[in-house]
């Protein structure tokens, strides 16, 4: 239906805020290269709309989400340069903080982070990410309070030095984390031999004390 306003009704007052919420349900949806050419479409078609600074930003979102990192922070650069004083900028210097890491320049994102900190007094999330970025480099911690581990037993970060290990935090009855694993799992499929181990951690499940019954090769979900 909200498509649908766009175009039966190009001239009607509610469009652009109709557009926008396609959007967001493009990304809802994981539809994120509807929402790019969604996007690309508003800006080119209205741009002296006061919308304009908010599309720019949640296209460089939808950008990323199509791992194109490095148009996403092209266009979240333009929003900062062109409305440093909207309330998008906010979001649109953290989202570049994430892409620059993303993309692998460390160094910019270090930077912006500095930036930002020396305009702004209190900003904890400012704080956490130059924390963040200060452990980049040094030796991975332990993993603590880990009361079960279905498949290799006894894992610890010790044992994988060397490799990249992803860690992934989740609760399988989300569907973005169910899709996050079986995306992780497929990758260390492909990449394993090449030194990629992915571990998946969480507390949505409670193990039962005892031992898998027998004939049962595993922990099930259940347990």
């Amino acid at each position: 239906n909200t498509s649908m306003i766009g175009q039966s009704m190009p001239q009607n007052p509610d469009v652009e805020e109709a557009l926008m919420l396609l959007g967001d349900v493009y990304g809802s949806m994981n539809r994120n290269e509807d929402a790019v050419k969604l996007y690309e479409k508003f800006i080119a078609e209205r741009p002296q709309s006061e919308r304009l600074p908010y599309a720019t930003f949640l296209l460089a979102k939808s950008l990323l989400f199509t791992i194109e990192v490095e148009r996403a922070i092209d266009h979240l650069k333009a929003v900062r340069q062109k409305w440093p004083e909207h309330r998008v900028f906010a979001d649109a210097s953290l989202l570049l903080i994430n892409a620059l890491d993303i993309a692998g320049r460390t160094d910019e994102a270090k930077a912006l982070v500095d930036e930002l900190l020396a305009k702004e007094e209190k900003a904890p999330e400012l704080e956490r990410r130059k924390s963040t970025f200060s452990r980049y480099g040094s030796e991975a911690p332990e993993l603590k309070n880990v009361d079960r581990w279905i498949g290799v037993e006894g894992s610890n970060v010790t044992r994988v030095k060397g490799r990249v290990l992803v860690l992934c935090f989740f609760a399988n009855f989300y569907i973005n984390c169910a899709r996050e694993l079986q995306l992780l799992s497929e990758l260390e499929k492909d990449l394993g031999s090449k030194g990629l181990t992915v571990w998946g951690i969480t507390k949505a499940y409670k193990a039962k004390k005892e031992k898998p019954a027998e004939g049962q090769k595993a922990w099930t979900m259940d347990q």
